[in-house]
């Protein structure tokens, strides 16, 4: 769990936060699974049968899959978590129709993905390898960062599902804290040791932020204006909630 005083503070813990709540979403007896995975950092929130799939096999996931080609029969999965992997997917269209295919009627989609996160998970071209991180004949998908995703993109892509929920994780001021604490903590080895940074800069981003929501809560002439070009058209990531029609 990301705390006030770490580097990604305002980036991670409204994820946080929204996995808490979809978890709360599913009984003992269903069944959820996490498409890439990882290290499975969200299976401590759920109580239902929760299975990780990834195409790394270094992380021990449970299934070691694309994310377009998952080894489970049409209407396997009460629900699906797609966190922080769509910019890694070289196909996102085809990975949108699998997660239509194994979830099951009625069944819950959650996707977490960047929009102004920095570029990530790609190799530093170097005279011994040198722009391998481009060749993808060298180097798998899923060590490249591919894709930015707006609301749109989002709406776009999970046209075949009916979204319920989609927001911002971060404001514009929260965003802006944000890509200043990655920028400090790429100049050390140690970024514990700027925790007292992070601290102020997390709490001037929060803070800042809910001013920001209180100006447009107050339906002045310019608020809406304020909201839509500036405030909301900047935020580090995207959170989808969706189901399957029945």
């Amino acid at each position: 769990m990301s705390n006030i005083f770490s580097n990604n503070y305002l980036a991670n813990r409204p994820i946080e936060l929204a996995m808490q709540k979809f978890a709360r979403l599913f009984s003992s007896s269903q069944q959820v699974l996490d498409i890439g995975c990882g290290y499975m950092p969200y299976k401590k929130f759920f109580s239902c049968h929760y299975i990780g799939a990834d195409p790394l096999p270094a992380v021990q996931p449970d299934i070691v899959c694309d994310a377009w080609q998952v080894p489970y029969p049409d209407h396997s999965f009460d629900g699906i978590i797609l966190n922080q992997s769509l910019e890694h997917i070289l196909r996102p269209n085809a990975t949108a129709k699998e997660i239509y295919r194994v979830l099951k009627p009625g069944g819950r989609l959650i996707v977490t993905t960047p929009q102004t996160m920095k570029n990530h998970s790609v190799a530093i071209p170097s005279a011994e390898a040198p722009f391998k991180n481009f060749n993808l004949l060298n180097q798998p998908y899923w060590q490249n960062d591919f894709f930015r995703f707006t609301k749109y993109g989002l709406i776009a892509l999970f046209h075949q599902f009916s979204i319920t929920d989609i927001y911002e994780t971060t404001g514009y001021f929260a965003s802006i804290f944000q890509l200043i604490n990655y920028f400090f903590a790429s100049l050390t080895d140690q970024p514990h040791l700027l925790s007292p940074l992070y601290f102020l800069n997390n709490l001037a981003g929060k803070t800042c932020d809910q001013a920001a929501h209180t100006y447009i809560n107050l339906k002045l002439p310019h608020a809406r204006k304020f909201n839509y070009f500036i405030f909301s058209s900047l935020t580090i990531n995207l959170i989808m909630l969706a189901k399957k029609p029945h």
